[in-house]
């Protein structure tokens, strides 16, 4: 695979990613064992189609439940799903969407996006702007994921799949 890298937004260095090449790390490298209550997710992406998938996942140890992710899935031709799933994996078997945002699609631009998770409330900001807010109810408040779960980056796993790529013209 050629190494992909760009200049992205405000001249800050990209990298491309390819749908398929799996990118996984434990999760404890750079999270903590009881996830935050409250939070926030930035991306400044580029997708190359209309396909979708995760942009990461925290999944649980056997690669069946996504804890923590971000989901982009195609709305029809010009609309966009960016959803939230949050999984307590230790009493659910699948993954759970708690928030979901229809937004114009942006295959092929740079597009920043930020998800601000606050108490019962999950805020979108599209393109710089609060989008909306979506009225949640988060089981537990805090999740504890297990010593064993996986970071995907651009994917669930094996099992879940929802390769994302993102895409550069040289």
């Amino acid at each position: 695979m050629k190494k992909q890298t760009t200049k992205g937004l405000d001249g800050l260095p990209a990298v491309g990613i390819q749908r398929g090449v799996e990118i996984v790390v434990p999760y404890r490298i750079y999270l903590p064992r009881k996830f935050f209550p409250n939070f926030a997710i930035v991306a400044s992406i580029k997708p190359k189609d209309n396909q979708g998938g995760y942009l990461f996942a925290i999944v649980n140890a056997f690669d069946t439940v996504v804890d923590v992710g971000v989901l982009l899935s195609p709305a029809g031709r010009s609309q966009t799903n960016i959803s939230l799933v949050y999984t307590d994996s230790q009493v659910s078997s699948s993954s759970n969407i708690i928030a979901s945002f229809l937004v114009p699609a942006f295959t092929n631009q740079w597009t920043q996006f930020a998800l601000e998770v606050s108490g019962e409330n999950v805020a979108l900001y599209f393109r710089c702007m609060r989008f909306a807010t979506r009225k949640v109810k988060r089981q537990p408040a805090q999740l504890q994921m297990d010593d064993a779960s996986k970071l995907y980056i651009a994917n669930a796993g094996p099992i879940i799949g929802g390769g994302f790529e993102v895409g550069f013209r040289f």
